[in-house]
């Protein structure tokens, strides 16, 4: 595609609007484009204060340039989906992933507990263990779900309700559990499974970096924000783009000033429920002194005093206190 000039200077008038931002566009003979990336100082600023887990993904543009979005995001405290950085290229290969994630390791902080979540194209999986070794990988188990169905056909509908309680599991007890109920489907999943490496889809499995970010949705969600603009021309794309997202974070400022704790407004929200919740539990001291037993309604709990917290202490490894904590 012959690149005309309002891309280039619409990328100058931002940057020069937004000091700090990063927009890089890339042409080759005749100023034929070739990529261009682009990441606000709003979207690099954000990124020291939500979870290290950085989530990927791709989708087509369907305009005159039938080339691909590619999309990187995380989430903040409150589940809200921040975007890192967009990229246009030709197409969803390694070579293209090695480019967008070289510009998006360039653009971010380093954190050391960095966790990429993804779907699994390969070119896709090279690029992130080449760009991002010290990274940890897990796959989006949304993706893995709906791979087991053609894979395994002799299934029945309870494939994927007990798929989500293995890889939802709170406990590596519980894993085992559910990971035997899926063997009554099909002994050949848990190979398959396995195979797949049990911490890149397993929540007890993956350790707390991943927190409860199980799925690549976020970056789903923003390809689906961005699906009427997919139809525009390039410039288009980014002039939508840019639009969308900052309405987005006028009115999460506007919400954040109006928050009277240091807690954000879903996790505050969660507390105050579970506050009442935990009035109609009863705690009581088991035969050890170093145990105590939380009674919900009939199930009991047995928590080790002995340890800072248990596992039920947060709430999916989202660093919100559950119910027990509270008792």
């Amino acid at each position: 595609m012959i690149l005309n000039q309002v891309l280039p200077s619409m990328a100058y008038v931002l940057k020069k609007a937004n000091p700090g931002s990063i927009f890089d566009l890339v042409t080759g003979q005749d100023d034929a484009f070739c990529t261009f990336f682009m990441s606000f100082s709003a979207w690099i600023d954000a990124w020291p204060y939500c979870r290290p887990v950085l989530i990927l993904d791709g989708s087509f543009l369907k305009g005159y340039y039938k080339g691909t979005l590619l999309t990187a995001c995380c989430q903040d405290a409150n589940d809200h989906i921040v975007p890192i950085a967009f990229g246009i290229c030709d197409s969803e290969t390694k070579a293209s992933w090695k480019w967008f994630l070289s510009k998006v390791s360039q653009t971010i902080k380093y954190r050391h507990d960095l966790y990429v979540v993804s779907d699994r194209h390969k070119g896709l999986i090279k690029a992130v263990s080449e760009l991002l070794p010290h990274a940890s990988h897990g796959f989006c188990v949304a993706h893995l779900r709906r791979n087991m169905t053609p894979k395994f056909r002799g299934s029945t509908a309870g494939l994927g309700w007990k798929f989500k309680a293995a890889y939802m599991a709170a406990t590596v007890k519980e894993y085992h559990d559910y990971l035997s109920m899926l063997d009554s489907e099909d002994p050949r999943i848990r190979t398959w499974l396995e195979k797949l490496g049990v911490n890149t889809w397993a929540k007890v499995m993956s350790g707390p970096k991943r927190y409860n970010i199980m799925t690549s949705n976020c970056a789903e969600s923003m390809n689906k924000v961005n699906v009427c603009a997919r139809e525009y021309s390039v410039s288009k794309v980014v002039d939508f783009l840019r639009e969308r997202m900052q309405q987005w974070f006028t009115e999460r400022k506007e919400k954040a000033e109006k928050t009277s704790t240091i807690l954000t407004r879903k996790c505050e929200k969660r507390i105050v429920a579970l506050q009442a919740e935990a009035t109609r539990m009863k705690v009581c001291q088991s035969l050890f002194f170093n145990h105590k037993s939380v009674h919900i309604f009939i199930s009991p709990y047995i928590i080790p005093l002995w340890l800072s917290i248990c596992h039920l202490a947060l709430e999916s490894v989202s660093l919100c206190p559950s119910i027990s904590i509270l008792v």
